[in-house]
């Protein structure tokens, strides 16, 4: 394993060196990096139409291109799927990545060769900074979970793939076999086509890795299920360990060539062993260990607090900010916080009165909107996302911590309720816990989701006027209460409902590595898969667990 980290470390050391220096120059970095992009674009469609071929300063590209969605780009990339080129880029399309989001249908995302090497210029300094920071990860193997799992292969009426379905084209070509070699998870996995055998096959080759020494996964909720099955399948698990059998649970579709898999009695007993009372000692299984890799701020940071628990002899490393369309923050152990990921995007930053900053003129704790432009082809592009600036790394290189999703705001009533506002209400209360509109109520009101095994069932009125309470800080919430416009806030105890969410995003086109958790949901549709009962905030001696 190690002569296959020191490929990676040997070809990843020159991209942290090439970071390293425009970290020293990050305005400089920036202007120079979207001058190049104009300059390559100027024949394009979009880059016609908005005359980049004259375009002489970054103030002029601000003035003349309007800030873009998905939906006024919609147009260039139904083109680009028919197979039309130079309408964003006037690099050829290779692929495009699906995504989605909580209130829009899946969304196509075009990558060309410019985008990968955008990914790559903020993915290989983390993985050089990361491996000379923990040593010990050259000593074992690794499971990433870069893109989203049962990803059915898919093309467009052009037969451009969407979804590439290896994770290894986002490093490159040269380090994808040393990439496989490492990788604890076989990519035959990949090939499942239902979701329950993708997990088994994943916690069963999570179990044969001994040396599993990294796990990079983006929101820390993505090992819950995985985490789940191991107990819930534990005695299979170490029948398929002890015999070299995979037998699935029922309703699973084995995969060619799982069936016979070599057998491991010495490890079957050190995994039993592990596993007592429906409790899963990792560091017995996993005692390699060395890193945990993923978003630990924003909504992930109480289920980062849980995965702390559950892997407390690992150490937890916070993830950059990595949207489909772009690479926004990179980790690097020297920083408390992420960084801006100079080289792979333009990015500006809207503040509470809509005016645009660049890197270098950002204030301490003030939270800004990020509008970035790719090499890609897409040009300030809202992405969605607000990060607030936690102080500077290097002279105007900011490092900032992700808190949220931008467009996640609820009026039912005049209250205008926001994400980051519902995540200081939601802080003290562990576990899962969402809230969403409940907008057919009369009068409407909001209901908290929260999981029926977190908490007794005669705590949860308590939990619901103390929540109600907090809400209350914000006074226009306060004045719809008492004023009757909004009802008391409900509580809707549900069994197992991160899974539920996960399945809900699922069903909804969206994958498994996409799915975002937000303490605050704006579409009421998203509580169907919950079910319908409910508790009305009441009184109670119990307070938050």
């Amino acid at each position: 394993m190690m002569v296959h980290w020191q490929k990676i470390e040997s070809q990843a050391r020159p991209a942290y060196v090439r970071f390293c220096d425009a970290a020293s120059k990050p305005l400089l970095t920036q202007q120079g990096l979207i001058k190049e992009i104009l300059k390559s674009n100027a024949r394009c469609a979009f880059g016609k139409r908005h005359g980049f071929e004259a375009m002489t300063s970054v103030e002029e590209y601000l003035a003349k291109v309007p800030v873009q969605d998905f939906d006024s780009l919609r147009s260039y990339i139904d083109r680009m799927a028919l197979g039309e080129h130079g309408q964003l880029s006037e690099e050829p399309v290779l692929l495009f990545e699906e995504t989605g989001g909580s209130r829009s249908g899946s969304k196509l995302i075009p990558y060309s060769a410019p985008a990968l090497e955008s990914f790559r210029a903020a993915l290989l300094p983390w993985l050089a900074d990361t491996i000379a920071s923990r040593p010990n990860i050259k000593d074992g193997t690794a499971y990433w979970a870069i893109s989203p799992a049962v990803q059915s292969q898919k093309e467009t009426s052009a037969g451009i793939p969407i979804g590439d379905g290896s994770d290894a084209i986002y490093l490159g070509a040269d380090l994808a076999p040393s990439f496989m070699e490492l990788s604890a998870v076989g990519e035959n996995v990949r090939l499942a086509k239902e979701y329950d055998t993708w997990r088994y096959l994943t916690a069963l080759s999570l179990l044969k890795a001994e040396d599993l020494s990294l796990i990079s996964v983006w929101s820390p909720t993505f090992l819950f299920p995985i985490l789940e099955t191991i107990l819930v399948h534990a005695d299979q698990l170490m029948r398929d360990l002890r015999e070299g059998r995979v037998r699935h649970p029922e309703r699973m579709t084995p995969l060619p060539g799982d069936e016979i898999a070599d057998s491991d009695p010495g490890r079957a007993r050190v995994i039993e062993r592990s596993i007592q009372s429906r409790e899963f000692n990792t560091e017995e299984a996993w005692p390699r260990l060395d890193t945990l890799s993923c978003w630990t701020h924003g909504p992930s940071e109480t289920f980062a607090r849980q995965l702390e628990g559950l892997f407390p002899h690992v150490h937890i490393q916070g993830k950059g900010l990595l949207a489909t369309e772009g690479a926004i923050t990179l980790p690097l152990e020297r920083y408390p916080y992420p960084v801006l990921a100079l080289q792979s995007g333009f990015f500006e930053f809207f503040d509470e009165q809509g005016e645009s900053h660049l890197c270098d003129d950002l204030d301490k704790e003030a939270i800004y909107k990020v509008i970035m432009t790719t090499p890609g082809g897409l040009y300030r592009y809202d992405l969605g996302d607000k990060v607030k600036m936690k102080g500077w790394a290097e002279a105007g290189l900011p490092m900032l911590e992700f808190v949220g999703r931008s467009a996640e705001t609820v009026d039912l009533v005049g209250e205008k309720l926001t994400s980051e506002f519902v995540e200081t209400c939601l802080q003290q209360v562990g576990g899962f816990r969402m809230i969403f509109p409940q907008k057919g109520e009369s009068p409407p009101r909001y209901a908290l989701v929260v999981d029926e095994h977190d908490r007794p069932l005669h705590c949860l009125e308590a939990l619901g006027q103390e929540v109600e309470q907090l809400l209350c800080a914000n006074p226009q919430y306060q004045y719809a209460r008492n004023v009757g416009q909004l009802g008391p806030l409900s509580i809707l105890p549900v069994d197992r409902p991160l899974e539920k969410y996960l399945e809900s995003g699922r069903a909804r086109g969206q994958s498994v590595g996409d799915i975002k958790f937000s303490s605050l949901q704006a579409q009421a549709e998203w509580l169907a898969p919950f079910g319908k009962t409910q508790m009305n905030g009441g009184r109670s001696s119990c307070g938050l667990s």
